[in-house]
Order: C-alpha cells, then structure tokens, then sequence
C-alpha cells in the first residue's frame, strides 16, 4: 500500500473521529444545560402548518417536549385544551414552540382585520365570484393580482402583484365581491388603474408558490 493511499486512510479515520467528538460534545452541552434547570413541558411543532389550521389538525402535528424554563416563549401551550374550537392566524413552522398568541376563532382572518402591515394601505376592488376565486378568497389570504387591458387592440396580461394580503372580502347577492388588499403605492396605482381600464384577476397563493414567469402575455399570440 503507498503512502498515498494510507494517507487518504488517516485523513478519513481523523474526519470520522472528529466529527463523533463533535457531537459528543454537542450532546454533553445539552444535557449540561439541563441538569439543574427547571424543565417546563410546552408543545412543539413537528411539521409546518398553514393558516387557518384548526385545533385538531394542529393537535396531530405537535410534539410535548421539556425545555429549561428559561428557554420557554411567553405564551407557550402545555395543554391542547387551551387551544379547543380555534385556528391558526399565521403559518406555524416545523421546530417553533406553539404559542397561544397564533390563534384565534376566526383564524386568519382575526390576524388580517387587526393587522394591515406598516408602509402598506388598503384598496377594494370589485369582482365577480370567478375572477375572485370563488369561495377561495377569505381575510388573512395571500393572493396575486393578474391585470388585463387593452392598448391599440392589443390586450396584454401582467401578474401586477403578488403576495397581497386580503383584509376583507364582501359577497353581494348578484354574485360578485369586494375585496380589501393590503397594497403599496405603486400596486395601489396599477391595481386601480386594471380595475378601472381593464380587468383585474385574483389567484390564491401560499409560502410555497412560484412566482417565477410574471412577465406580460400579449393575449393575442396565445392562439398563434
């Protein structure tokens, strides 16, 4: 065997004891921060959870878990009970410690009718049931707005913006909506604008929707 070759040999042994030391020491720090500590029992999340999640759905992707006390987050949940009958107003995400400031009985909506984001304004818009997704559209969605207008005979269509929040949403009986979005002032200009020259669309979006392809379509090349 050369020397090469033992040498590769040495350097993975030493990789592989380095990394078990590493660890081991990690685990010894854990558990050094424990001893002595006054261990508190509060709910973890286990898996990412959406807005509007109920009680129960929650319940099934939660962990209890010990932690220090100092470690607990203000309004941490120990029991589930405490939780009965209400919805998450935001997005839960895998790992965080579940707290009772999240939910409320309107869910998202409760989040989105107390909290319009600071820079942002809020705008209506009318629309009929399918350009607002019908029943899709509730307080606390994020949705894009697509805009389709007219300029020499040419209609062309745009994505204008994208992760709005909705803070309000109004059924009228002739089967159309108003809907209230929480917008910046260039959105406000170009939603307004769509919705007076044009059409305005709605799409129901989440954390995990690709917003990638939002340039202008020339409607009439779509038949060529």
């Amino acid at each position: 065997m050369n020397s090469r070759v033992i040498a590769a040999i040495a350097a993975a042994v030493l990789a592989i004891v380095g990394i078990g030391a590493v660890v081991a020491y990690a685990a010894s720090a854990k558990n050094r921060a424990f001893e002595g500590a006054e261990l508190v029992k509060v709910y973890r999340v286990v898996n990412d959870l959406s807005a509007n999640a109920d009680s129960a759905t929650v319940g099934d992707n939660v962990e209890l878990v010990s932690l220090p006390n100092a470690s607990v987050a203000k309004g941490a949940v120990s029991d589930l009970k405490a939780i009965e009958g209400l919805k998450t107003t935001v997005p839960l995400v895998q790992g965080e410690q579940l707290l009772d400031s999240r939910f409320a009985k309107e869910g998202a909506k409760a989040a989105a009718k107390a909290n319009v984001p600071d820079g942002l304004q809020e705008m209506s818009v009318s629309l009929d049931a399918a350009a607002g997704v019908g029943e899709r559209i509730d307080e606390g969605v994020r949705v894009g707005v697509i805009a389709t207008v007219e300029q020499d005979k040419d209609k062309r269509s745009r994505m204008i913006a994208q992760n709005v929040l909705v803070t309000n949403v109004k059924s009228n009986e002739d089967n159309t909506m108003v809907v209230t979005l929480a917008v910046n002032t260039s959105q406000a200009t170009e939603v307004a604008a769509a919705a007076q020259f044009g059409q305005v669309r709605l799409t129901v979006q989440n954390d995990k929707t690709n917003r990638d392809g939002a340039s202008a379509v020339d409607v009439g090349t779509l038949v060529k």
